[in-house]
């Protein structure tokens, strides 16, 4: 008798589903599961804020540079940057070069930020180098190291950060950049730190 009701038994309805089915549905819940923590975490990313020219200047004199305004330059040898160039502060010691360009719009400063990337990595691309790079928001880093010389390019909203020294001399080109606090990228959970 027992036997009798044991193979009468009904089973749940989800044990009558194939393992396929059950798997689509596990692998739509999952992605379900991350799109929303990727939307999530592109809603906690902290946009940076693009500094001023003035500001830059600030900065690169207190690490001992004397800032220069170069717009007018740029402007003589590219009369077509009159258009999307506002101010460029620059400097140049030593090995160590420095340029800081606000331009008047994002695609503007993405188009400079891509320019001065391509220049980098075409140039100097080896076998033996060092690339990082970050980006989120309204930002994105890229530096390289190679062939003994350190070149980095940032972009934030609508400037553009561009800087290369020999390998020695990168530390201080890092430690401009980190006073800018356009190095690295925050969050809302490390903002505050």
């Amino acid at each position: 008798m027992l036997s009798k009701n044991l193979s009468g038994a009904r089973y749940p309805e989800w044990r009558k589903e194939s393992p396929a089915k059950m798997a689509i549905k596990l692998i739509a819940v999952l992605g379900v599961f991350v799109l929303i923590i990727y939307c999530m975490l592109k809603i906690l990313i902290v946009n940076k804020e693009p500094l001023k020219a003035d500001k830059v200047a600030e900065i690169i004199s207190l690490h001992g540079y004397t800032p220069q305004e170069t717009t007018e330059i740029y402007y003589n040898s590219k009369p077509d940057s009159r258009k999307v160039l506002e101010h460029c502060i620059a400097f140049q010691s030593e090995d160590i070069h420095f340029e800081f360009f606000v331009l008047n719009n994002r695609n503007s400063a993405l188009d400079i930020y891509g320019q001065l990337y391509s220049t980098i990595t075409l140039e100097l691309d080896a076998n033996h180098k060092i690339e990082t790079s970050s980006s989120a928001g309204n930002y994105s880093t890229y530096s390289l190291d190679s062939f003994g010389k350190y070149n980095a390019v940032t972009w934030v909203d609508t400037t553009v950060v561009y800087a290369y020294c020999d390998f020695e001399n990168k530390e201080e080109i890092i430690s401009i950049l980190d006073d800018m606090d356009y190095l690295k990228g925050k969050t809302l959970f490390s903002a505050n730190k």
